[in-house]
């Protein structure tokens, strides 16, 4: 059937997007990210009527953003998930982003932290910022993911039982897992209770204690999920059960030999 098609600008587009992505239960931290990539594309190209986008516009925006595979790649993620979510409600015809070139990219080892360095980590964080030892414990020992650290409340701990539950509300997979954490995890984490560390870990603290963490340890910035990657490495390492490791932290096994 004909229908008139309405006129919609970018940054209209990408507010109903995000009203549209929180109606249906999406993390509000994913469609913060997600306005964030979407709104430094509409400054980008001046905010035009969004069926007035072309293709040549997301070139040009990915020019200057996506400096390397992973950048374009999700970028173009997020741009296409607004021109199909606008292709939808009829806004536009067709997705810019299908005529793009498929972004190639390479796969790197991750970064893991030595025996020696992490523990490097753990004593600077009991001596300079007690506070968020349990949230470190929590990522660096027993594998939780930062975000899934950082929500966990203490009567979720079970150090006498050496059980950590892990509730849908803040799993990135929103299921329930039970982690049972190896006995450095439970050690740490007993000393972090006794020092009176918080849990939950509120974003601007955790950001404050990563970013001073990072200048003491001398790095130029905080490796990609490196307290997690650390923790699944060694681990397998030390019980080569791919598996059953793989489901306390959540994941498939093929993930897990992935990274």
């Amino acid at each position: 059937p004909m229908f008139q098609r309405m006129e919609v600008s970018v940054t209209g587009a990408i507010e109903q997007l995000g009203v549209a992505k929180l109606s249906a239960n999406r993390r509000p931290a994913y469609v913060k990210h997600l306005r964030f990539c979407l709104q430094s594309f509409a400054v980008h190209i001046g905010n035009p009527p969004l069926s007035s986008v072309t293709t040549e516009h997301v070139e040009g925006f990915l020019a200057k953003v996506g400096r390397n595979p992973w950048s374009r790649a999700t970028y173009i993620a997020r741009l296409s998930t607004l021109f199909e979510f606008s292709r939808r409600r009829r806004w536009i015809v067709e997705n810019p982003c299908f005529f793009l070139e498929k972004t190639t990219i390479d796969q790197t080892p991750p970064t893991i932290l030595s025996p020696a360095d992490a523990w490097k980590l753990v004593d600077l964080c009991r001596e300079k910022f007690p506070n968020g030892l349990a949230w470190l414990a929590l990522t660096l020992f027993a594998g939780l993911r930062p975000q899934e650290a950082a929500a966990m409340r203490w009567e979720k701990i079970d150090l006498a039982g050496r059980r950590i539950w892990i509730d849908p509300g803040i799993s990135k997979i929103r299921r329930m897992r039970i982690v049972e954490p190896r006995p450095a995890a439970l050690g740490v984490l007993s000393e972090a209770k006794d020092l009176g560390a918080s849990l939950p870990l509120p974003l601007s603290t955790r950001r404050k204690i990563m970013r001073r963490l990072r200048v003491l340890m001398g790095w130029k910035a905080w490796p990609k999920d490196i307290t997690r990657h650390s923790c699944a490495s060694h681990w397998l390492a030390l019980e080569p059960d791919a598996g059953r490791i793989a489901l306390q932290l959540g994941n498939s096994a093929t993930v897990l030999m992935r990274h």
